[in-house]
């Protein structure tokens, strides 16, 4: 009996002990450890002492916790994840974690600001992963490599736009988009071409195409080639044109039966009016005929005394009144102005001594005129009281010479 007692009181002394002793352990939750700080759309693990326990999160929707203490920022705010150990006594503790959002960084935006209509500039940024756009894509357009293409003129604001969790964040660029109008450049050529001839047109710019004011008149090929139709004057254009405008360069042209250096009206035709001449018509065509030969080789400008005659005239058109006004104040007489409107040829008895600017264009066409020696012509200007204008035909120089010292040679002309 007495053996029966001691082997109970043994083992409950055995169950007090095993049961005194696992209570003491289960109890225990350990520490955990980790950051107390992370950012949405990032992780961090946290760690625990003790083995076997639980993690759970206060909060889901600001930071989740996976089996192994993996927490994950998932927006801005605070949770507390706990590990609990479930056994006769449950043990908790817990771990504060504040979840912070990070805004996106754009960078710096660089490349050109401006550019012309249907040219292309590329736009670079120092941070990657973001997007392009333009807040006018009638004036600019931007893709996805930030390529800029120039759509109108204008202004437009590129934007490259960063994006994450937390929100967007964006760089800005101004562009100017200009819109340059095509340049037509200079015609050069012949003025004048015979009725049934041609004559080439040059330009100074390439690209562009050839029309007529008057095809009754004139036409033109897409070479520049000029074909004289009828007679009068029209007017050839040459257009260049590009999506931001139109631009065109004009050349008169002159069509007739005859032409400088031929003979007419008891002449030879020595020049045709151009626009901005005096006199110049767009359907009438006007000019001077010059005598064939000189009409003195060396001869006084005045008539024997120093006088002002005020025929100051000096442009195209102004010959015949200065004529006419130096014989008003010199009377009859052998010198320049007389010799000219006292001369008859061909019937024609219209003739008179050539004002400064139409010595001028007899000298540029004396090679056609022909006849002229290298020698210093007057003309019916007068310079001054002393002086009256001459024109060198050898250099072209034109200048004041004094009226009686100077013998110059003579050339008439006389209008139509």
């Amino acid at each position: 009996m007495l053996k029966k007692i001691l082997l109970v009181s043994s083992f409950l002394c055995f169950l007090i002990v095993v049961y005194s002793c696992s209570k003491s352990t289960a109890c225990n939750p350990g520490a955990i450890s980790g950051p107390s700080s992370i950012f949405v759309g990032n992780t961090t693990t946290l760690t625990e002492t003790v083995s076997g326990g639980t993690w759970t999160s206060s909060n889901t929707a600001v930071a989740t916790v996976g089996a192994t203490g993996i927490v994950t920022g998932v927006a801005t705010g605070n949770a507390s994840i706990t590990y609990a150990t479930a056994n006769g006594c449950a043990a908790i503790t817990t771990h504060n974690v504040t979840v912070n959002c990070l805004l996106p960084v754009t960078g710096t935006i660089s490349g050109a600001t401006s550019m012309d209509v249907g040219y292309t500039a590329t736009l670079t940024e120092t941070v990657n992963g973001g997007n392009w756009s333009s807040n006018n894509t009638a004036i600019a357009k931007v893709n996805e490599w930030g390529v800029v293409t120039g759509v109108a003129k204008g202004s437009a604001t590129i934007t490259y736009t960063m994006t994450n969790l937390c929100g967007a964040a964006t760089a800005t660029y101004p562009i100017t988009v200009d819109c340059p109008f095509p340049i037509a450049g200079t015609i050069s050529g012949d003025s004048s071409v015979y009725k049934g001839n041609t004559t080439t047109l040059t330009e100074t710019v390439s690209g562009g195409y050839w029309s007529s004011s008057n095809t009754a008149i004139a036409t033109v090929n897409e070479l520049g080639v000029v074909t004289g139709v009828g007679t009068g004057r029209a007017t050839i254009i040459f257009t260049t044109t590009n999506i931001c405008g139109t631009a065109t360069a004009t050349y008169p042209i002159t069509i007739s039966s005859t032409l400088i250096g031929t003979s007419s009206g008891g002449g030879i035709i020595a020049y045709f009016l151009q626009p901005g001449d005096p006199g110049y018509s767009t359907t009438v065509q006007h000019g001077f005929i010059a005598a064939p030969t000189d009409q003195s080789t060396g001869i006084h400008w005045y008539n024997g005394s120093y006088i002002t005659t005020g025929a100051t005239g000096t442009a195209i058109g102004t010959g015949l009144a200065n004529t006419n006004a130096i014989i008003a104040a010199q009377g009859a007489g052998s010198y320049a102005a007389a010799l000219c409107r006292n001369l008859t040829l061909g019937g024609f008895t219209d003739w008179y001594l050539p004002s400064k600017d139409e010595l001028s264009k007899l000298y540029l066409n004396k090679s056609l005129i022909g006849g002229f020696a290298a020698a210093g012509y007057w003309s019916s200007s007068e310079y001054d009281t002393n002086d009256a204008w001459f024109e060198n035909f050898v250099s072209g120089f034109q200048g004041g010479d004094v009226k009686y010292d100077h013998v110059g040679y003579v050339r008439a002309i006389r209008a139509f």
